[in-house]
C-alpha cells in the first residue's frame, strides 16, 4: 500500500510538471491525430488499451473531444474507449472494511491487510485518502494502482471496462503496439481469447526490442502478420508510421 501512495504522488507530480512544459506538442496528442485521420475516413471505432498509470492520454483526448468526467465515461464514448488495466494516478478505490478508518495515508497503510475494497472512483485528492460518494458522504479511499511487477497476475480496473474490451476484439482487425513487451499472461490470454482471427501487428519498441516483443505475443498464441517498425516512440510519431500503418 506504501508503494501504491508513493506512485500515485510521484506520477501525479511529474504529469503536473510536464503539462506546463509541453506545450501541448507530445506524442500521445500527435499519436490520436494520426489515428483519427484513419477513424475519421473509416468511421472506425478506436479501444486504446495503456498499461501506464498517468493519465497523458486523458489529456490527449481531449483535444479529440472525449472528456472523462466519471469512470464510466472511459467506455461510453462510440468513438474511443480507453482501458486502463492496472489502474491510473486519478483513480481510487473506496473502502468497505474495517468500520472507523481514518481519512489519511498513514492510518490506511497501517490497515493494509485489513481493507476490503469495493468502487473504483475518479479523484482530484493527491494524496487520495477518501472519496465522496453521490450522498455527500466521504469514505475512506486508496489508490487504484497495481504493483508494478514485472509478472502481474490481476488487474486493477472495473469490470465493466474489461467486458468492452471484450465485446469488441473479435471486430478488431489491426493492432498497435507501443512500449508494451507483450509479457503479462494476464492479458494476453484476454486477447487470445477475444481476437477471433488473425490481424495485423505493429510494434513500435525500439531498435532493439521489437523482435522480442513479437516473439513474446507469438509465444502466447497471437497470431496474425507481425511487423517490427524498428523505432521507438517519438521516431514513430515522427515518421507518421501509424497513419501509414492503419490506412495501408
Amino acid at each position: 500500500m506504501a508503494i501504491r501512495y508513493y506512485l500515485h504522488l510521484t506520477l501525479y507530480e511529474c504529469i503536473y510538471y510536464w503539462v506546463n512544459v509541453h506545450g501541448g506538442v507530445e506524442n500521445y496528442s500527435a499519436l490520436l491525430d494520426h489515428i483519427e485521420q484513419w477513424r475519421g475516413r473509416r468511421h472506425g471505432r478506436v479501444v486504446l488499451v495503456t498499461f501506464n498509470y498517468d493519465t497523458m492520454i486523458e489529456n490527449a483526448l481531449l483535444g479529440r473531444e472525449v472528456i472523462i468526467r466519471d469512470i464510466d465515461g472511459y467506455v461510453t464514448d462510440d468513438r474511443y474507449k480507453l482501458v486502463k488495466v492496472h489502474g491510473s494516478v486519478n483513480w481510487a478505490r473506496d473502502v468497505t472494511a474495517p468500520s472507523g478508518l481514518a481519512h489519511n495515508p498513514g492510518a490506511l497503510i497501517q490497515a493494509a491487510s485489513d481493507l476490503r475494497f469495493s468502487q473504483w472512483w475518479i479523484t482530484s485528492e493527491f494524496p487520495v485518502s477518501y472519496v465522496q460518494t453521490p450522498t455527500g458522504s466521504h469514505v475512506p479511499a486508496v489508490p487504484a494502482i497495481a504493483l508494478p511487477l514485472q509478472m502481474k497476475t490481476e488487474f486493477e480496473c472495473p469490470p465493466q471496462h474489461l467486458d468492452v474490451l471484450k465485446q469488441h476484439l473479435p471486430e478488431v482487425t489491426k493492432c498497435l503496439v507501443i512500449g508494451w513487451r507483450g509479457n503479462e499472461p494476464h492479458f494476453t490470454s484476454v486477447l487470445r481469447e477475444g481476437l477471433k482471427r488473425p490481424i495485423k501487428w505493429m510494434v513500435a519498441a525500439g531498435e532493439t526490442h521489437g523482435t522480442e516483443v513479437i516473439q513474446n505475443l507469438q509465444k502466447e498464441r497471437l497470431t496474425g502478420e507481425f511487423t517490427d517498425s524498428n523505432l521507438a516512440f517519438s521516431d514513430f510519431i515522427i515518421q507518421r508510421k501509424a497513419y501509414e500503418f492503419l490506412s495501408d
